[in-house]
């Protein structure tokens, strides 16, 4: 929407800010990086899923408090958080992350 509305620069502006709030979030816990468009990841080693919550349980506040503006407009934005826990199930990173996207619906 902010692409639309205000354009690439805007939407360029967003994610940057984005960006470093989320992994201000995740320090040291994880590794965030961008996967694409609008989508985040973050691994996480060693955690439980406990641990892996509760991040996933700030990120989405921290996104949920955030406010973008430009040029007098104001946008909140949405979020959808999907967590995959690895299992020997799971064949490949590209398996994992179709899941997590699946665990986002």
């Amino acid at each position: 929407m902010v692409n639309d509305t205000c354009g690439h620069k805007a939407g360029d502006a967003l994610l940057q800010q984005l960006a470093r709030l989320l992994d201000e979030s995740v320090g040291r816990k994880g590794v965030l990086s961008r996967l694409g468009g609008d989508e985040f990841g973050v691994l996480m080693a060693k955690t439980g899923t406990d641990e892996a919550y509760v991040l996933a349980t700030r990120l989405l506040n921290v996104v949920s408090d955030f406010r973008f503006m430009w040029e007098n407009r104001v946008f909140s934005l949405g979020i959808s958080i999907g967590l995959v826990e690895r299992s020997a199930e799971i064949n490949s990173p590209e398996q994992m992350m179709s899941m997590a996207d699946a665990a986002c619906y």
